[in-house]
């Protein structure tokens, strides 16, 4: 879970505070002022103090004010004038959170690990400088540092309202999915402007839901912008910023952002920091529904190998599983509750795969092939023409499949499995899985580092 660590905000009357130092992410003053010259980047003020005093100061004064169990409360507010402690400020996996528009190199999801960076908030779908882009993420993740999305193209983009909504979620989605992200991913929409106009924001948040669903919609500015949206029932999550917000914040938002650098160097020149309330902020990695694992009865004793749901126009509930001696176990009901099947083998199986809601096939040793062609009531066996031990198995459609093996069995039929025709894999290797991608193309791979297209 995340550690918990208290964090001092510092300033004075005349400091401007940005939430992002390259004049991306709005401004304001501490006490929630617009900033009329958005150009500027932030700082501690006019006032020249030197850094160690100001920290001294800052420690003395926020061990006054805090009471003793200031460390496990939640703020509603941070005076923005005077410096005192941020208590219970939660880091998020990985220890820290942060977002940044530029300065990427590719050393720096190195950097970040180091500095114990978990998670990076980064634009999807917005100018081409400041998005996010396919190598990026891949270093990042590689890195184990996890993603947010965040759409924004001009500041006040959002008060175009509904449609304004509609079009930027098509574009956001896309562009996560052209990242190597879920495909129906969360996305922070922006309102990067000091407003009222709270009913044309929520507006164009309804417009983004009728896209990807308003379990998938967050809001980023505020504390009135994330309030109202929040209230409305029309963001799921919200990240709040220090601008405009009058030095208030919001116990409801999952993220709250703040201008100073308080992680010092992380990799990035221009980033800004925040802090995490709850372990779903909207993380590509975090997937809604898998944290929680719960133990079906089991149908049968033997060990089960394989698994696939049949594929479905809404929710897939129909699924086989199958192992060892020939076991089977099915599912209509998504997963909830299974039941013993019985296959006409008893040799061991180690794959199966739908084509559609009606048509199977399962593979295993001794070239064992079975197809359905009832949605699992009866399996008949298919002859593969060989006894080697078969280990997947995928179809395009329900005619054109492909299966594996031992010592570098590869199959294909173009007729349902009626008939299976040798190909050469160029390899001795045990080839283990395979997928395919169309009637005319597919991948295998096997041991040895063994990959195979086609």
């Amino acid at each position: 879970m995340y550690s918990q660590f208290p964090t001092l905000v510092v300033g004075t009357r005349a400091s401007l505070v940005r939430p992002c130092e390259n004049g991306d992410m709005g401004g304001s003053d501490r006490n929630g002022a617009t900033v009329r010259d958005t150009s500027r980047r932030a700082s501690l003020g006019d006032t020249r103090i030197p850094v160690a005093l100001m920290v001294a100061a800052a420690v003395a004064l926020a061990c006054a004010l805090a009471p003793a169990t200031a460390r496990a409360a939640d703020p509603s507010v941070v005076l923005g004038a005077s410096p005192v402690a941020m208590p219970a400020a939660t880091a998020a996996p990985g220890a820290i959170v942060i977002d940044y528009a530029g300065g990427y190199t590719s050393a720096a999801p190195y950097k970040l690990r180091r500095a114990g960076v978990g998670i990076v908030i980064r634009y999807v779908g917005a100018s081409k400088w400041k998005s996010l882009t396919r190598a990026e993420a891949n270093r990042l993740r590689a890195n184990n540092i996890d993603v947010i999305a965040v759409y924004e193209t001009s500041a006040g983009w959002m008060l175009g309202g509904y449609k304004a909504g509609v079009k930027a979620a098509k574009i956001a989605r896309r562009a996560v999915r052209e990242c190597g992200g879920p495909s129906e991913p969360f996305i922070y929409f922006a309102c990067d402007v000091p407003t009222y106009r709270f009913s044309t924001v929520n507006a164009c948040l309804r417009g983004a839901a009728s896209v990807i669903g308003s379990e998938n919609v967050g809001i980023y500015g505020s504390y009135g912008v994330c309030n109202e949206a929040l209230k409305a029932g029309v963001a799921d999550k919200a990240w709040q910023t220090i601008a405009w917000s009058s030095g208030r914040v919001l116990p409801t938002a999952a993220l709250y952002q703040t201008a100073p650098k308080v992680h010092g160097s992380v990799g990035i020149s221009d980033y800004d920091s925040n802090y995490a309330r709850t372990d779903d902020l909207g993380q590509w990695a975090f997937a809604r529904g898998s944290l929680t694992w719960q133990q079906a009865a089991p149908a049968v004793a033997e060990t089960l190998t394989a698994i696939d749901f049949a594929p479905s126009a809404s929710t897939a509930t129909t699924a086989f599983a199958v192992g060892d001696g020939g076991a089977a176990i099915a599912t209509t009901d998504g997963g909830a509750t299974w039941s013993a099947r019985t296959l006409p083998t008893t040799v061991a199986l180690s794959a199966i795969d739908f084509a559609d809601t009606q048509t199977a096939w399962v593979a295993g040793a001794s070239g064992t092939m079975l197809r359905t062609t009832d949605g699992g009531a009866t399996w008949v066996p298919q002859s593969s023409g060989t006894d080697r031990f078969l280990y997947g198995v995928s179809f395009a459609d329900a005619s054109t499949g492909t299966v594996v093996g031992a010592y570098g069995t590869l199959l294909c039929t173009a007729d349902g499995g009626a008939t299976w025709t040798p190909r050469p894999s160029g390899t001795a290797d045990h080839l283990f899985g395979v997928s395919r991608q169309g009637t005319g193309s597919g991948t295998v791979v096997g041991n040895h580092g063994t990959v195979l297209r086609t």
